[in-house]
């Protein structure tokens, strides 16, 4: 009995919904669970710096769980953690690896940017990962395809959505990560359908000098004759 192939359907929908609501999410669903788990234990490492970007500024990153090790002992490294799972849920996130320092560095070398620009684009929420979890689903998937077209067809598809998502929706990192990479993609499958369609043409030019080639002898054999 042939196996019922799977469609994508369902992912694409998740992803674009989600991407399409993500906002609601994050001032509802996103604050409900801030407050159900709690925040851990305050602390004047973690909350040392206040605003909009107050994640950025001090205790949301490696350094801060270090310095949290160093003044209250590796048994309060729980609450540093707790403290991260409340934010992730949070509409503004946590910081990505290293942008607590590059914020604290341009803002040393006087560049400034708006402390919502920095959020926006350096923090991620629990819906940011959902987005990028999809998508990595969705790529990975991908391969199944049966021709490079239909592979293109679904970059295009996704990166155009992407696209759509960050002018009108949200402001999720990953994505900016995934277009040039999605792109790059497009291009090795365009080269491989390319390369393939050159291949066939080299067999369709083999295959008429082939016949030509017994036609010719069969002409001869004919002159012989």
């Amino acid at each position: 009995m042939k196996q019922k192939k799977k469609s994508d359907k369902p992912i694409y929908a998740a992803l674009f919904t989600e991407g399409a609501i993500q906002n609601f999410i994050d001032k509802t669903a996103g604050n409900c669970l801030h407050e159900i788990i709690g925040k851990g234990a305050e602390s004047n490492i973690i909350d040392a710096a206040a605003g909009v970007g107050h994640r950025l500024k001090a205790g949301h990153d490696v350094s801060g769980l270090i310095k949290m090790i160093e003044a209250k002992g590796a048994g309060d490294a729980g609450t540093w953690f707790q403290h991260m799972f409340a934010d992730l849920m949070s509409p503004a996130g946590i910081p990505l690896p290293g942008a607590s320092h590059l914020y604290r560095f341009l803002e040393e070398t006087g560049i400034n940017l708006s402390e919502r620009t920095w959020v926006d684009w350096v923090c991620v929420s629990a819906t940011d990962l959902v987005g990028a979890g999809l998508t990595l689903l969705i790529l990975a998937r991908m391969h199944k395809q049966v021709s490079e077209n239909k592979r293109i067809k679904k970059l295009l598809g996704l990166t155009v959505g992407h696209v759509g998502l960050l002018i009108f929706a949200e402001t999720n990192p990953f994505f900016v990560a995934f277009i040039p990479l999605q792109l790059l993609l497009m291009r090795h499958e365009w080269r491989k359908a390319h390369l393939k369609r050159i291949q066939e043409r080299l067999e369709e030019s083999e295959q008429i000098k082939l016949k030509a080639k017994e036609t010719l002898e069969m002409i001869k054999r004919l002159n012989n004759e």
